[in-house]
């Protein structure tokens, strides 16, 4: 598979305009890699928040202007393809009003495209020569987001008492912090010290990542960095398409159940798929799901989309394992009708997005487990594993 990466003869409109050496081609993908790399450590030298530095609750990675993405790593499934969104969200509700320097935030899942309420995502533009070329991000599940009980409120009654909604907004502006937003958010947390330094810890590591993107247009020069990406991208996808090829063509059927939805008790909550494999490309059906429910255990689509591709992605060839970029994600297509579990309308309650996550990811493991028995992987089960936070009535 290695070898088909790196022969691969696709090409994208940006990359027809500039030859592309292939020593190039690698060194600008490993220096993508690296990026995504010095982002993580930057988090385990400065954060203080245990989900981000010990249960590495991490999102982040490389997009282009446009928000396709150019390099991420290995991470939490439901979150990992996920951040897309919220980058996507910043462009659509502030073209014409983003600038070098900025910094934006976003834990919205249906403003936002963010996992659920505790996960802060901080999206940060770069700009070369005055030219916006890439964004980058940097989201984790942070300890406490306000609400109406401490950390990811479980049993909430709606999506004002799960926690404190955050539409992306604009934190940093032309390298200034607005003091007021950062103010009106922290106000509206439990733990206001850790959670300022926290941000400045999650700002940081993607200024570590705008430096390093500059480096690499200064030695390359832009025409050069981006006719790479182009054929990363094109060879990628074409690698994909060949393992996919490789499926046994068909449609398969699998489901995955709860025993409810944490609200109404006893009555079972159910994810299923259809997946139709043909032609290279591989297309997962989710329609049939159950509606969405009263409790906690909603997704939205981009979890949804996440946490099957991740899944996925783990019946590819080894050499494909890991950072991913846009080619990754063409040749497979994610459905799932609005209103259901997996594909939430505003106002749902997400506070367990890992519980459905893990219904999506062994739905999506019984799939292709039917395809390639070769290569099957059983299910893993499921857990919500939950810190209750208070006084202990027995010590008073």
């Amino acid at each position: 598979m290695l070898k088909e990466i790196r022969k691969g003869k696709r090409m994208t409109a940006a990359n027809k305009k500039a030859k592309v050496d292939p020593i190039v081609v690698a060194t600008i993908w490993h220096f993508m890699q690296r990026i995504c790399h010095e982002m993580y450590y930057t988090i385990q030298r400065t954060a203080t928040n245990v989900l981000a530095t010990s249960l590495h609750d991490l999102a982040y990675g490389v997009w282009d202007a446009e928000g396709q993405v150019i390099a991420i790593p290995e991470g939490i499934a439901n979150r990992l393809i996920a951040s897309s969104f919220p980058i996507k969200a910043v462009i659509e509700q502030f073209r014409g009003q983003i600038y070098p320097g900025d910094a934006f935030l976003t834990n919205h899942p249906f403003k936002g495209g963010a996992c659920h309420l505790p996960d802060w995502v901080f999206i940060k533009p770069v700009f070369y020569r005055g030219e916006l070329v890439f964004y980058t991000c940097m989201g984790t599940h942070v300890p406490d987001n306000g609400g109406a009980k401490p950390g990811s409120y479980y049993v909430a009654y709606d999506s004002i008492a799960e926690g404190f909604n955050i539409p992306p907004v604009k934190l940093v502006d032309k390298g200034k912090m607005r003091v007021d937003v950062l103010d009106l958010i922290l106000s509206n947390n439990r733990l206001p010290d850790m959670m300022k330094r926290e941000t400045y810890s999650l700002i940081g590591s993607t200024v570590v990542a705008e430096r390093r993107l500059r480096e690499l247009l200064d030695k390359y020069g832009k025409q050069t960095v981006f006719a790479c990406i182009g054929e990363m991208m094109a060879r990628t996808e074409s690698a994909v398409r060949a393992e996919i090829s490789a499926w046994t063509e068909g449609t398969y059927y699998a489901e995955a159940s709860v025993d409810d939805d944490g609200l109404t008790l006893g009555k079972p909550v159910t994810v299923r798929c259809k997946l139709t494999i043909k032609g290279g490309e591989a297309v997962f059906d989710f329609s049939e799901s159950d509606e969405q429910c009263a409790g906690f255990i909603n997704v939205t689509y981009s979890s949804l989309m996440s946490s099957t591709l991740c899944s996925a992605f783990v019946f590819l060839d080894t050499a494909l394992a890991s950072y991913h970029n846009e080619g990754s994600l063409k040749p497979f297509k994610i459905i799932a009708r609005e209103g259901t579990i997996v594909n939430a309308r505003p106002g749902a309650l997400t506070a367990a997005a890992s519980l459905p996550a893990a219904m999506i990811a062994e739905c999506t493991f019984s799939l292709l487990s039917q395809s390639m028995p070769h290569r099957a992987i059983s299910s893993y089960g499921r857990a919500c594993h939950l810190m209750f936070i208070g006084r202990d009535p027995r010590l008073n």
